[in-house]
């Protein structure tokens, strides 16, 4: 299994064991809680994702118009990251992730797992704070065009993202939680 972790980035003790449990279910591109922490490595936020569309994922709505793919907390099966033209990640300065999540998505569905996997560190220092704007730029050129019905899914998810997690639970069919009578992950509603 894959990750890519940027420096100051946190993964969960326990993330490669989730991870590890979900993929030999079948799933080979996952990822958990959004989470964030502060300069002092504080778990300040956190958010249960709704579900991430392969077109979506393709046209900048997820980091423009809802929630970015948190890499820290992405993993992706070794075929998988075969499949990926690494070249054109190392033609990015910033937005390298943006190429891979593309790439995942022309093989398979990102699948969500309830659960702390990583977080990402915010800090004044960081590129992705201090180049924001060239980042989106970047973003957006290797992204397709969005296109109506594609806004009008975005619109409606976005009212999914902000709802409670038993919504989320009943509109994505895909996702893991953890059983406590099974003492382990399985897709929800199965």
């Amino acid at each position: 299994m894959y990750c890519y972790l940027g420096a100051g980035d946190y993964l969960s003790p326990y993330a490669l064991e989730v991870c590890a449990d979900v993929m030999k279910q079948g799933p080979e591109w996952i990822t958990g809680l959004i989470c964030g922490y502060n300069d002092r490595g504080h778990l300040v936020e956190a958010q249960v994702p709704f579900r991430y569309r392969r077109d979506l994922i393709r046209s900048y709505v997820y980091g423009n118009f809802l929630p970015y793919v948190q890499q820290e907390s992405t993993f992706w099966s070794g075929r998988l990251h075969r499949l990926v033209d690494w070249s054109s990640v190392r033609e990015r300065k910033l937005c390298g992730d943006a190429v891979i999540w593309q790439q995942l998505a022309d093989h398979s569905d990102l699948v969500v797992v309830e659960c702390w996997l990583g977080g990402f560190e915010r800090t004044r220092d960081q590129l992705s704070y201090r180049l924001s704007d060239d980042y989106h730029r970047e973003y957006q050129s290797v992204c397709q065009p969005l296109g109506l019905s594609r806004r009008v899914r975005a619109m409606l998810d976005y009212l999914v993202w902000k709802s409670p997690r038993v919504l989320k639970r009943k509109l994505d069919h895909q996702r893991y939680v953890y059983c406590m009578e099974e003492s382990r992950y399985r897709r929800y509603g199965a």
